[in-house]
């Protein structure tokens, strides 16, 4: 009885494990792009390498933005317009996930993150699962996340494009169209960082 027993908690910790295995993720650093030039403090701001980006299979996307600068070093926080009304006002940074769906012909795609900032860190993210669900069930359903790339501040002359971009999903086809949310400078990637 007492053998069963075991047998049976070992089967309900193994069962617990691969239930937590379950579905798939991508997740990645994200590093600077650019250094700060003391000598040009207008220049390209930068961020941190303890900053993150995961994407899950369910369609949720999510980046953790730290150390954000801007040219002079100082850090950044932003209105906190987006967050709290989802309105944009151009000092957003936007975090974009560009990809291919190879089960549809390797049909290219970007997904805008929208990032406030306090004090050099913030969080941007998406819900793009409906989006997910228009894959058909008999189509291989993989996402190839071919680079991620951190831009801003987004700046007043993207806030409309990308307010319509942000209203039809985040979703942004780069073979069709340019992408409305890249605005500002680059200062981030996903990648490693050398020490």
């Amino acid at each position: 009885m007492r053998c069963t027993s075991v047998v049976l908690l070992a089967l309900a910790v193994v069962g617990l494990s691969t239930s937590a295995w379950a579905g798939t993720k991508y997740k990645a650093n994200l590093v600077p792009v650019g250094v700060l030039d003391p000598n040009d403090p207008n220049g390209p701001g930068t961020l941190a390498n303890k900053s993150k980006i995961q994407a899950q299979d369910s369609g949720k996307f999510q980046a953790n933005l730290k150390g954000v600068v801007d040219g002079a070093g100082e850090l950044i926080t932003t209105d906190g317009s987006f967050k709290a009304t989802g309105t944009l006002t151009g000092d957003e940074f936007i975090v974009v996930v560009a990809g291919t769906f190879p089960g549809a012909a390797d049909v290219a795609f970007e997904f805008n993150l929208v990032g406030e900032l306090k004090k050099g860190n913030g969080k941007a993210a998406i819900n793009a699962s409906s989006l997910f669900s228009l894959i058909p069930p008999s189509t291989l359903r993989s996402v190839v996340i071919t680079g991620v790339e951190v831009h801003g501040p987004l700046g007043a002359a993207n806030v409309a494009g990308c307010t319509q971009n942000l209203a039809e999903g985040g979703f942004n086809l780069p073979d069709v169209a340019p992408n409305p949310c890249v605005g500002g400078d680059l200062i981030g990637a996903a990648g490693i960082q050398i020490p």
